[in-house]
């Protein structure tokens, strides 16, 4: 993976934790590996660079007189600032992509509208040596 493609990956996983974080504090590690489709190995490690920033604070919580202890992952001020930051981010790559997908399907439908009106079929993957689809040369030798 690219240097830029790394950065935008890790941009948009940035994002979509402190966003799910932002809406469920109290997710564990565990679910929110689930929620992103990384391991929580690697969400341990996004949760302790963003602490480490100062975007996350850990908050430890008790339920009444049980002695269950639940955590929380609150966002700071400086986190949602930077939540938004990456969200602008998100928004602008997401948006190059459905522009640029878009403009392939407008192409391709004109493709497709060209071979229709000629009557004759369009080929999505036409070969690259046309004399591939050929067959054998034809047997002169004999009438």
């Amino acid at each position: 993976m690219t240097t830029s493609l790394l950065s935008e990956h890790n941009d948009t996983l940035r994002y979509r934790a402190l966003r799910l974080l932002e809406h469920s504090p109290h997710l564990t590690q565990r679910q929110l590996a689930r929620e992103l489709g990384v391991s929580v190995g690697k969400v341990n490690f996004l949760l302790k660079a963003l602490a480490e920033k100062g975007y996350l604070v850990l908050g430890n919580f008790q339920r009444g007189d049980q002695k269950l202890k639940k955590l929380a992952y609150l966002l700071t001020p400086k986190g949602l600032h930077h939540r938004l930051s990456l969200t602008r981010g998100y928004l602008e790559r997401k948006t190059r992509q459905y522009e640029a997908l878009h403009a392939e399907l407008a192409s391709l439908r004109d493709e497709l509208a060209v071979g229709e009106g000629s009557g004759q079929p369009v080929d999505p993957c036409p070969p690259v040596n046309p004399s591939l689809n050929a067959g054998p040369p034809a047997d002169t030798t004999n009438p």
